[in-house]
């Protein structure tokens, strides 16, 4: 979706990429926009946006899931964790309202409060949601 060729390199112009001002809203990709074996690369570089936005360490505490590893957890059974459109951040309520104004400005427009954590998601299939 910006045109960089998957090389495993994180040089210049991914670089760029992540951390130009330019950025597409989540809402112009249209999944899946990449064959990567894990969390969406789009989610990916949104998160790196926020982290680089807030200041502070993000920590993944939770991304893709197997079915397996969602029922072990309470997931639900159309959780976006299984397709890799889903992240959970240990984050303290103050930290959690920082990274939801972050989310907000690049269209993710899907996230849960939890204690100790915030989940989001850029989950098109899905209506916006706040919980």
């Amino acid at each position: 979706a910006l045109n960089l060729r998957s090389d495993g390199i994180y040089g210049f112009d991914t670089k760029k990429a992540l951390e130009g001002q330019n950025w597409l809203p989540v809402t112009h990709f249209n999944p899946p926009v990449d064959r990567i074996v894990g969390m969406n690369g789009v989610l990916l570089c949104l998160l790196q946006r926020v982290r680089n936005a807030v200041g502070f360490p993000m920590v993944v505490s939770s991304s893709k899931r197997t079915v397996k590893a969602n029922e072990e957890t309470g997931g639900v059974k159309n959780s976006s964790h299984l397709t890799g459109l889903a992240v959970d951040i240990l984050a303290r309520p103050d930290q959690q309202e920082i990274m939801i104004a972050e989310f907000k400005k690049y269209g993710i427009d899907r996230f849960g409060r939890y204690t100790g954590h915030l989940h989001a998601d850029i989950d098109l299939s899905k209506a916006p949601a706040e919980w």
